[in-house]
Formats: structure tokens, sequence, C-alpha cells
């Protein structure tokens, strides 16, 4: 397949001395020296502070609800996109993960089959190694603090507030597959394959990295380390239910493996986790039970009903599903730093 723009090639092959930055379709030079993915955990977009409800100002230490998203944004990479190409068929590239986006989309919706082969054969912009994306690419664009759409509609306009396809399948059931609900957010593990029920963005780029995990002992207790996105995680977790502000709470002040610079993890970083080629549990991350885990990230589903705003985002680590549950329901703990 060619992977390069058509126009963009002849106009390299005329004036290389002026053109050939961007046979590989990025707008610079420091762009085109470095495609490959950032390392770390990308920011969920989160800029405010919640109680169990509302919207507040953000506590401080030793404070109830201390340990939010928003206060470790130091921790994350911001989110980045440029646009690249021309109209209707721009292209929005993602600085961090690499992978380039279809900016417009079909208006039709397709079951799996029909849009695996819909970005299989697509012509985009001059391009045709599209494809379609996987879950975890997928929830790449969701931007959790924007609702209906989930997603920066400055780089991604007209986005529908629905379903949109992955190229992941259930494994625990074939006849279904996964997609990301784009009115809230949601990762759906439940579409029906034959069902011509969601949209599709294609996707090209590189394949999000592989998970490297490293365990290890420090001053007698375990710890594991992700070395593809820097993150340590204590390796046992505390399965009994917690209230998100306890959860909160009880990471602040761990002291585990001579540290005390733990934190209840973004649902991006609790994300980073998990795989879903795998169920039961739906990760490589080693562990005894499959608990659902809160996040230190607030569900914002909107102004028109704040009772649904008293939610937080957490994962379900039997399937693998990314949703939300009230703050005064009860989850379960892994701490990360």
């Amino acid at each position: 397949r060619k992977k390069m723009k058509k126009m963009m090639l002849l106009l390299c092959v005329s004036g290389v001395f002026i053109l050939v930055l961007n046979c590989g379709g990025y707008e610079n030079d420091e762009d085109s020296e470095n495609k490959d993915p950032k390392k770390g955990v990308v920011c969920t977009g989160q800029t405010k502070c919640y109680d169990d409800i509302h919207e507040t100002d953000c506590p401080g230490m030793d404070e109830d609800y201390y340990g939010q998203d928003v206060q470790y944004v130091d921790k994350c990479l911001q989110i980045s996109y440029k646009v690249n190409g021309k109209k209707p068929e721009e292209i929005v590239i993602d600085n961090n993960t690499k992978l380039e986006w279809q900016r417009t989309v079909s208006s039709e919706v397709f079951n799996w089959n029909e849009a695996k082969s819909h970005c299989d054969d697509l012509d985009y912009d001059g391009y045709t190694d599209w494809r379609l994306p996987s879950e975890s690419e997928l929830l790449t664009l969701v931007h959790f603090e924007k609702t209906d759409p989930a997603i920066d509609t400055k780089y991604f306009p007209d986005t529908p507030s629905e379903n949109f396809h992955s190229s992941n399948i259930n494994v625990s059931n074939t006849a279904l597959s996964w997609g990301v609900n784009f009115k809230h957010g949601e990762s759906e593990y439940h579409i029906d394959i034959n069902e011509k029920s969601s949209y599709v963005r294609c996707v090209r780029g590189p394949l999000l990295p592989v998970h490297i995990f490293k365990e290890s002992v420090i001053e007698g207790q375990a710890v594991v380390e992700d070395l593809t996105t820097g993150r340590m995680w204590i390796k046992q977790h505390d399965g009994r239910n917690y209230y998100w502000v306890d959860a909160l709470k009880y990471c602040e002040d761990m002291e585990y493996a001579g540290y005390t610079d733990w934190r209840l993890p973004t649902v991006n970083e609790m994300e980073s986790l998990i795989v879903r080629t795998r169920y039961n549990p739906a990760s490589d991350f080693e562990m005894n039970d499959c608990f659902t885990f809160w996040s230190s990230t607030s569900a914002f589903l909107g102004e028109e009903d704040s009772s649904w705003n008293g939610e937080a985002w957490l994962m379900d680590f039997y399937g693998g599903s990314v949703g939300f549950l009230s703050k005064t329901a009860g989850a379960a703990i892994r701490c990360v730093r």
C-alpha cells in the first residue's frame, strides 16, 4: 500500500529542497524527526475539582477530596493536536501518540464488518493505510471534561454523541464488539457485530506501545513498574469497597515500599493497564481478583441534570470496560506513583 500523500510525493520529487518535509504529512522538521509516541500517560482534560456532587474550589493537602485528577496534571502529557491537509479531508495528528485521525467522518452507521472494510478501503487525503482503531486508541480521543460529545470539538467538529466502532471483539462473546460512546466517553463492549448501529473514525500511524511490566520488592513490599508509561503501581490492592472521597485519602496517606507520593490514578492511567484481548482479568497486570477500581477523575455529564454529576470514572478489570459510578457507592483501590 502507498503510505504517502499522492500529491505531496509529486511535489517532493519536483522540489525536494522545499517540500520534502511534507512527504510524511508533518508540518515541520521537529515533527518529522520524531514520529514515535511519547513516553507517559496523556492527561484526561479535567481542569476542575468536585466534591460528591458539585464543582468546588480545589482542596488543599490534608483536606477532604485532595488528590483529584487536576491536582496532578504535572504528572501527565498535556493534550496536544494539530490539523493537516485540506477540507474536506483534513487529518488530526495527536502529538503525543502520533496517531493520525480522520477529522471528517461518514454520516453513515455501520455494522462491525462494514466498519472494518470501510477503513481498510478508505482513500482519505491521499492515504490508503487507514485502519479501524482499537478500543484503547479510540479512548485516547475522549476528553473527560466535555460531554455531548466527549471530545475536543475544536479539532473534531460535528462528532455525533453516539457509539463509534473499534477493532476489538469481545473475547468472552464474539457476537459482540467494543466501541466508545462519545455522549460521555464510556467504553462499550456489548455492540452486536451484525447491527448497523455505530459510526466510524479511521486511524493511521504507529500502534500504541505494548506494556512492559517489571515486578520488584522494595523494603519487603511488592511493586509493579510499567516501563512503557513510567508508572509504578502497588502490587497488592485493597479490594474493600470505599467511597470516592475515602479512596483519594487512602492513596494520599499511603506509605508503601519506601515511598509516600502515592495517589489515586486518573482514568487514563487505569486504562493504560487494560488488554482487551483478555478477560478475567482484562490485563497482563497480575491480580488475584478482578475488582472495579476507582480513578481520581470525576465524571462530567453536563449541566442539564446536576444530580448526574455525582459520579467518578472507574475501571472494570474483569472485562475491561470504562464507566462511572456514584461517588457514594463502593469500589476498590490500587494506588500509583
